[in-house]
């Protein structure tokens, strides 16, 4: 049996650690910021190995694919390109959205090696957030940098997601005619969505918008 949340995450992971740049903008480019020392990681595949040295019978982890059988989902127009990755260990199954971004320019990619090293890093986060696992190195890397591109990304994810389930939701009421008729059939109510707004349950938001697609038709 896998050990316990606080158990993983007091694991001395210090002999794994690699470091990878701070990237900062310098005019119209990304350069590595020589004034921080860097954040630290693990890479995926030591994260695997530990996960079964720590009691794990049974680890996987994938994309969700979406209706074209391809791993990268956008919003409306292409924008915000992320993976939903999803992590299974021992039967408990998790997913969660990550940004897909380039490494070097801290923009959009869709070129395989991308996809792939969004996958793994993906894992490596998912793991941390749910069992444990490395989460000091992610406080750590929160700590380091104001502004992450990653959790930047996040946050453009989540604030178009918002602005696309407005768009969806009005376009609902025109063939619905009424808002509560349309909260009925998403089986929500204005708190409940109020909150979804606020939050940044990625999935949550993309169910929505997915329902929303069906109820206009």
């Amino acid at each position: 049996m896998i050990k316990k949340f606080k158990d993983l995450y007091e694991l001395d992971v210090k002999k794994y650690i690699k470091k990878r740049p701070i990237m900062k903008k310098a005019g119209d480019k990304w350069v590595v910021d020589e004034s921080k020392e860097g954040l630290d990681y693990i890479e995926w595949s030591v994260v695997l190995r530990l996960l079964y040295e720590n009691g794990a019978e049974k680890v996987r982890y994938g994309t969700t694919y979406n209706q074209e059988g391809h791993p990268l989902f956008t919003l409306e127009g292409g924008a915000a390109p992320y993976l939903r990755i999803w992590v299974e260990i021992d039967g408990d199954k998790v997913e969660m959205p990550y940004p897909l971004i380039n490494g070097q320019s801290k923009g959009y990619s869709d070129n395989q090696f991308h996809i792939n090293t969004a996958i793994q890093r993906g894992f490596v986060k998912v793991v941390a957030i749910n069992w444990g696992l490395g989460l000091s190195l992610w406080e750590k890397e929160e700590q380091l940098i104001n502004e992450d591109p990653i959790d930047t990304m996040n946050i453009e994810l989540n604030e178009n997601l918002n602005n696309y389930i407005t768009k969806l939701f009005n376009n609902a009421i025109k063939k619905l005619g009424d808002a509560n008729d349309v909260h009925s059939e998403l089986g929500t109510t204005k708190k409940s969505l109020s909150d979804l707004y606020k939050g940044d349950n990625s999935i949550k938001k993309q169910d929505i918008v997915d329902k929303l697609i069906d109820i206009i038709g």
